[in-house]
């Protein structure tokens, strides 16, 4: 999968942890994309397993904190291996509803996350 300078800014390592990344509206942050599409469906009342102590208001918090332009914002491993985990339910579940962008997103965070997984 090739990626464009400005998507591989999204969601990049950083040490032990990561950097996530909002350039603009059309190339959003991969944890942004994440929180705020399964946000919107759990409140419809959409089957999606969260970790351990998230609802929909943590998934709010996390979307408002990486959805601003320009803005560098720290992921620890776990909160990425936790976004990773959502992110393949929303690709295998939702993956046909997903905008392009949305689901070449997620993809990319799994890709940086855990690669061994990316393909599942």
């Amino acid at each position: 999968m090739t990626y464009d300078p400005d998507t591989a800014l999204t969601f990049r390592p950083d040490g032990d942890a990561f950097v996530s990344h909002t350039v603009d509206h059309v190339t959003r942050s991969p944890v942004y994309v994440i929180a705020s599409i399964a946000k919107m469906l759990v409140e419809a009342g959409e089957p999606v397993e969260l970790p351990e102590g998230y609802d929909a208001e943590t998934l709010d918090r996390i979307s408002l904190t990486t959805g601003s332009y320009g803005q560098d914002v720290s992921v620890s491993g776990r909160q990425a291996d936790e976004m990773a985990a959502i992110g393949r339910q929303l690709l295998g579940r939702y993956g046909g509803r997903l905008a392009e962008g949305d689901r070449a997103a997620v993809m990319w965070l799994i890709q940086i996350v855990d690669p061994g997984k990316a393909n599942r």
